[in-house]
Protein backbone atom coordinates (compact mmCIF):
# COMPACT_ATOMS: atom_id res chain seq x y z
CA UNK A 1 0.00 0.00 0.00
CA UNK A 2 1.39 3.52 -0.73
CA UNK A 3 0.70 5.93 1.49
CA UNK A 4 2.17 8.78 0.31
CA UNK A 5 4.74 8.50 -3.39
CA UNK A 6 2.95 7.92 -6.39
CA UNK A 7 4.63 5.16 -7.80
CA UNK A 8 5.18 5.14 -11.37
CA UNK A 9 4.75 1.44 -12.74
CA UNK A 10 6.51 0.19 -15.96
CA UNK A 11 4.64 -2.14 -17.69
CA UNK A 12 6.63 -5.06 -19.73
CA UNK A 13 4.81 -5.77 -22.73
CA UNK A 14 6.40 -8.92 -23.84
CA UNK A 15 5.77 -10.58 -27.04
CA UNK A 16 6.41 -13.89 -28.74
CA UNK A 17 7.46 -14.64 -32.26
CA UNK A 18 9.06 -17.74 -33.31
CA UNK A 19 11.47 -18.77 -31.23
CA UNK A 20 12.72 -15.86 -29.18
CA UNK A 21 10.80 -13.75 -27.03
CA UNK A 22 11.16 -9.72 -27.49
CA UNK A 23 10.93 -7.44 -24.69
CA UNK A 24 10.08 -3.18 -25.22
CA UNK A 25 12.42 -0.97 -23.96
CA UNK A 26 11.64 0.21 -20.64
CA UNK A 27 12.10 3.74 -19.34
CA UNK A 28 12.99 3.78 -15.71
CA UNK A 29 11.39 6.82 -13.88
CA UNK A 30 13.53 8.22 -11.21
CA UNK A 31 11.77 7.27 -7.35
CA UNK A 32 12.92 8.20 -4.34
CA UNK A 33 14.25 6.11 -1.83
CA UNK A 34 13.22 6.03 2.05
CA UNK A 35 14.91 7.60 4.67
CA UNK A 36 12.69 6.84 7.61
CA UNK A 37 11.68 2.92 6.09
CA UNK A 38 8.08 2.61 5.75
CA UNK A 39 6.89 -0.07 7.63
CA UNK A 40 5.47 -3.72 5.94
CA UNK A 41 4.73 -3.32 2.42
CA UNK A 42 4.04 0.71 2.42
CA UNK A 43 6.24 2.06 -0.70
CA UNK A 44 7.40 5.23 -1.10
CA UNK A 45 10.14 7.86 0.81
CA UNK A 46 8.51 7.97 4.45
CA UNK A 47 9.54 11.16 6.24
CA UNK A 48 12.52 12.77 5.02
CA UNK A 49 13.99 13.15 8.40
CA UNK A 50 17.71 12.89 8.87
CA UNK A 51 19.71 10.25 10.06
CA UNK A 52 22.29 10.64 13.39
CA UNK A 53 25.00 12.04 12.15
CA UNK A 54 24.19 12.33 8.49
CA UNK A 55 24.37 16.12 8.81
CA UNK A 56 27.56 16.55 11.21
CA UNK A 57 30.01 17.91 8.30
CA UNK A 58 27.65 21.19 8.36
CA UNK A 59 28.21 22.51 11.69
CA UNK A 60 25.87 22.48 14.75
CA UNK A 61 25.04 26.11 14.85
CA UNK A 62 21.85 26.29 13.55
CA UNK A 63 19.00 29.13 12.71
CA UNK A 64 15.66 29.95 14.17
CA UNK A 65 12.98 30.00 12.14
CA UNK A 66 9.02 30.41 12.60
CA UNK A 67 7.07 29.21 9.33
CA UNK A 68 4.34 26.81 8.50
CA UNK A 69 4.64 23.04 6.88
CA UNK A 70 2.99 22.03 3.74
CA UNK A 71 2.20 18.40 2.21
CA UNK A 72 2.38 18.02 -1.35
CA UNK A 73 -0.22 15.39 -3.20
CA UNK A 74 2.63 14.02 -4.23
CA UNK A 75 3.57 13.67 -0.35
CA UNK A 76 6.61 16.35 -0.63
CA UNK A 77 6.75 18.23 2.96
CA UNK A 78 8.16 22.09 2.60
CA UNK A 79 7.71 24.81 4.40
CA UNK A 80 6.88 28.23 4.25
CA UNK A 81 9.62 30.14 6.76
CA UNK A 82 8.98 33.94 5.85
CA UNK A 83 8.85 34.86 2.48
CA UNK A 84 10.40 31.93 1.18
CA UNK A 85 9.73 28.15 0.51
CA UNK A 86 12.00 25.11 1.39
CA UNK A 87 12.13 21.49 1.07
CA UNK A 88 12.32 19.83 4.72
CA UNK A 89 14.27 17.85 6.38
CA UNK A 90 12.70 16.88 9.47
CA UNK A 91 15.19 16.17 12.54
CA UNK A 92 16.23 12.45 13.73
CA UNK A 93 13.32 10.31 14.75
CA UNK A 94 10.42 11.90 12.88
CA UNK A 95 8.21 9.53 11.49
CA UNK A 96 4.58 8.62 9.88
CA UNK A 97 2.43 7.56 12.14
CA UNK A 98 0.71 4.40 10.95
CA UNK A 99 -2.62 6.27 12.09
CA UNK A 100 -2.55 9.12 10.00
CA UNK A 101 -0.18 9.06 7.10
CA UNK A 102 -0.78 12.57 6.29
CA UNK A 103 0.94 13.63 9.25
CA UNK A 104 5.07 13.63 11.02
CA UNK A 105 5.25 12.64 14.67
CA UNK A 106 8.27 13.81 15.21
CA UNK A 107 10.46 11.77 18.08
CA UNK A 108 9.13 13.57 21.52
CA UNK A 109 5.71 12.90 19.97
CA UNK A 110 4.42 16.15 18.63
CA UNK A 111 2.08 15.63 15.39
CA UNK A 112 2.49 18.21 12.86
CA UNK A 113 0.21 18.41 9.77
CA UNK A 114 0.19 20.12 6.68
CA UNK A 115 -0.53 23.81 8.15
CA UNK A 116 0.83 23.16 11.01
CA UNK A 117 2.60 26.58 12.22
CA UNK A 118 6.08 25.44 13.75
CA UNK A 119 9.12 27.09 15.46
CA UNK A 120 12.65 25.38 15.05
CA UNK A 121 16.53 25.53 14.12
CA UNK A 122 17.64 25.07 10.93
CA UNK A 123 20.49 24.50 9.29
CA UNK A 124 20.84 25.60 5.37
CA UNK A 125 22.18 23.20 2.93
CA UNK A 126 23.30 23.62 -0.75
CA UNK A 127 21.41 21.02 -3.25
CA UNK A 128 25.04 20.64 -4.58
CA UNK A 129 26.31 19.64 -1.10
CA UNK A 130 23.43 16.69 0.28
CA UNK A 131 25.11 13.97 1.75
CA UNK A 132 25.20 11.37 -1.05
CA UNK A 133 25.97 13.10 -3.90
CA UNK A 134 24.11 13.89 -6.84
CA UNK A 135 23.14 10.01 -6.74
CA UNK A 136 22.09 9.76 -3.36
CA UNK A 137 18.80 9.40 -1.77
CA UNK A 138 19.02 13.60 -0.88
CA UNK A 139 19.37 14.01 -4.08
CA UNK A 140 16.39 11.92 -4.99
CA UNK A 141 14.33 13.50 -2.66
CA UNK A 142 14.79 17.28 -4.33
CA UNK A 143 14.32 15.86 -7.98
CA UNK A 144 11.64 14.16 -7.04
CA UNK A 145 9.68 16.95 -5.30
CA UNK A 146 11.18 20.19 -6.08
CA UNK A 147 14.13 19.88 -9.31
CA UNK A 148 14.99 23.69 -8.75
CA UNK A 149 15.55 23.92 -5.14
CA UNK A 150 18.67 25.21 -4.14
CA UNK A 151 18.67 24.65 -0.82
CA UNK A 152 16.97 22.66 1.89
CA UNK A 153 16.17 23.36 5.12
CA UNK A 154 17.38 20.70 7.72
CA UNK A 155 15.37 21.02 11.33
CA UNK A 156 17.30 20.06 13.91
CA UNK A 157 14.53 21.01 15.99
CA UNK A 158 10.93 21.41 15.17
CA UNK A 159 7.67 22.32 17.53
CA UNK A 160 4.38 23.67 17.70
CA UNK A 161 4.19 27.41 16.93
CA UNK A 162 4.90 29.16 20.62
CA UNK A 163 1.92 31.60 21.15
CA UNK A 164 2.08 33.96 23.98
CA UNK A 165 -1.37 34.17 25.05
CA UNK A 166 -0.36 30.15 25.93
CA UNK A 167 1.06 31.56 29.01
CA UNK A 168 0.21 33.24 32.39
CA UNK A 169 1.50 36.14 33.92
CA UNK A 170 2.68 33.51 37.00
CA UNK A 171 4.28 31.19 34.25
CA UNK A 172 6.22 34.03 32.61
CA UNK A 173 7.13 35.32 35.76
CA UNK A 174 8.60 31.75 36.73
CA UNK A 175 10.43 31.34 33.83
CA UNK A 176 12.33 34.51 34.80
CA UNK A 177 12.86 33.89 38.20
CA UNK A 178 14.48 30.72 36.99
CA UNK A 179 16.55 31.91 33.65
CA UNK A 180 20.31 31.06 33.48
CA UNK A 181 21.42 33.78 31.32
CA UNK A 182 24.48 32.07 29.24
CA UNK A 183 24.34 33.55 25.44
CA UNK A 184 25.82 36.73 24.68
CA UNK A 185 24.70 39.14 22.08
CA UNK A 186 27.03 42.01 21.04
CA UNK A 187 26.29 45.07 20.02
CA UNK A 188 25.18 48.22 20.96
CA UNK A 189 26.07 50.91 24.29
CA UNK A 190 24.95 48.16 26.90
CA UNK A 191 24.28 44.73 27.37
CA UNK A 192 22.17 41.71 25.68
CA UNK A 193 21.27 38.38 27.60
CA UNK A 194 19.67 35.39 26.91
CA UNK A 195 19.01 31.90 28.18
CA UNK A 196 20.32 28.79 26.06
CA UNK A 197 16.78 28.54 24.09
CA UNK A 198 16.55 32.15 23.57
CA UNK A 199 13.40 32.61 25.36
CA UNK A 200 14.31 34.55 28.13
CA UNK A 201 16.40 37.93 27.24
CA UNK A 202 17.85 40.56 29.44
CA UNK A 203 19.01 44.01 28.30
CA UNK A 204 20.53 46.43 29.50
CA UNK A 205 21.33 49.41 27.56
CA UNK A 206 22.96 53.55 28.01
CA UNK A 207 20.13 56.16 26.91
CA UNK A 208 22.20 59.30 27.71
CA UNK A 209 25.45 60.44 28.10
CA UNK A 210 27.11 59.27 31.09
CA UNK A 211 30.33 59.41 33.37
CA UNK A 212 32.84 56.68 32.08
CA UNK A 213 34.57 56.55 35.72
CA UNK A 214 30.85 55.50 36.78
CA UNK A 215 31.34 52.09 37.41
CA UNK A 216 28.32 51.44 39.65
CA UNK A 217 24.63 52.07 38.56
CA UNK A 218 21.73 51.58 41.18
CA UNK A 219 18.33 50.66 38.79
CA UNK A 220 16.93 52.22 37.63
CA UNK A 221 18.84 54.56 36.74
CA UNK A 222 17.53 57.55 33.75
CA UNK A 223 21.02 57.19 31.98
CA UNK A 224 19.97 53.22 31.36
CA UNK A 225 17.29 51.15 30.17
CA UNK A 226 16.81 47.72 31.20
CA UNK A 227 13.94 45.16 31.19
CA UNK A 228 13.09 41.41 30.59
CA UNK A 229 11.62 40.00 27.61
CA UNK A 230 9.68 36.80 27.11
CA UNK A 231 8.76 35.09 24.01
CA UNK A 232 10.79 33.17 20.62
CA UNK A 233 13.18 34.36 18.45
CA UNK A 234 14.10 37.51 20.54
CA UNK A 235 17.52 37.65 19.07
CA UNK A 236 16.15 37.37 15.17
CA UNK A 237 18.04 39.49 13.08
CA UNK A 238 19.93 40.95 16.26
CA UNK A 239 22.47 44.22 14.90
CA UNK A 240 21.92 42.79 11.55
CA UNK A 241 20.90 45.74 9.07
CA UNK A 242 20.42 42.80 6.09
CA UNK A 243 17.11 41.14 6.85
CA UNK A 244 16.86 37.60 4.99
CA UNK A 245 13.72 36.23 3.74
CA UNK A 246 13.36 33.64 6.11
CA UNK A 247 14.35 35.30 9.17
CA UNK A 248 11.19 35.32 11.82
CA UNK A 249 9.71 37.91 13.42
CA UNK A 250 10.56 38.30 17.51
CA UNK A 251 6.95 36.97 19.50
CA UNK A 252 7.19 38.67 22.37
CA UNK A 253 5.05 37.53 25.47
CA UNK A 254 6.06 40.06 28.50
CA UNK A 255 8.46 42.84 28.72
CA UNK A 256 8.71 43.85 31.92
CA UNK A 257 11.37 46.19 33.16
CA UNK A 258 13.69 46.04 35.63
CA UNK A 259 13.03 47.70 38.68
CA UNK A 260 15.65 47.07 41.01
CA UNK A 261 19.51 45.95 40.98
CA UNK A 262 22.52 46.98 41.16
CA UNK A 263 25.03 47.12 37.44
CA UNK A 264 28.69 47.22 38.34
CA UNK A 265 31.03 47.87 34.92
CA UNK A 266 34.29 46.25 35.52
CA UNK A 267 35.70 47.16 32.27
CA UNK A 268 36.72 51.12 30.94
CA UNK A 269 33.88 52.25 28.57
CA UNK A 270 35.09 52.65 25.08
CA UNK A 271 35.32 56.79 24.23
CA UNK A 272 34.61 57.87 20.74
CA UNK A 273 33.61 55.89 17.55
CA UNK A 274 35.44 52.50 19.07
CA UNK A 275 34.06 48.89 20.28
CA UNK A 276 35.71 46.97 22.93
CA UNK A 277 34.73 44.08 25.64
CA UNK A 278 33.06 45.07 28.40
CA UNK A 279 32.02 43.12 31.73
CA UNK A 280 29.56 43.99 34.09
CA UNK A 281 27.62 42.00 37.08
CA UNK A 282 23.65 42.71 37.64
CA UNK A 283 23.11 41.56 41.26
CA UNK A 284 19.93 42.01 43.74
CA UNK A 285 17.68 42.35 40.20
CA UNK A 286 14.09 42.48 40.09
CA UNK A 287 11.51 42.75 37.52
CA UNK A 288 8.03 43.97 37.84
CA UNK A 289 4.83 42.34 36.29
CA UNK A 290 2.29 44.18 34.39
CA UNK A 291 -0.10 43.55 38.01
CA UNK A 292 2.85 44.91 40.28
CA UNK A 293 4.38 41.70 41.21
CA UNK A 294 7.79 41.14 42.10
CA UNK A 295 10.25 38.74 40.41
CA UNK A 296 13.91 38.54 41.55
CA UNK A 297 16.40 36.82 39.40
CA UNK A 298 19.88 36.39 39.07
CA UNK A 299 22.34 37.33 39.90
CA UNK A 300 23.83 37.40 35.96
CA UNK A 301 27.69 37.79 34.51
CA UNK A 302 27.35 40.56 31.63
CA UNK A 303 29.27 39.91 28.32
CA UNK A 304 29.62 42.59 25.64
CA UNK A 305 32.35 41.37 23.29
CA UNK A 306 31.81 44.98 20.74
CA UNK A 307 30.46 47.01 23.31
CA UNK A 308 29.72 50.30 21.23
CA UNK A 309 29.37 48.57 18.00
CA UNK A 310 26.30 49.43 15.73
CA UNK A 311 25.67 47.71 12.94
CA UNK A 312 25.76 49.57 9.00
Amino acid sequence: MFKHWAMMLVVLIGACGGDAATTTPTTRVPQPVATTQPAGNEGGFGAPAQAEGEFAAFGDRSVGVRGELQLATNGCWSANLGESKHLVVFPIGAAIPASDPTSILTADGTALTSGSAVDGTVRWVDVDSLPGGPSGRWAEYVRFCQPSEQQVAVFDSIETAFEPGTLSEPDLAALISQATFTEAWPCGYGWAMSTDDEMVGLFIYQRADIDPATRQVVLPDVAWSAEVVVGKHLFANHCDDVFELWEPNPVVAARWPITAGTLEILDELPAGEVSAEVRATLTGAVATTDSGTEVPFGPIDLFNRSFGFLAG
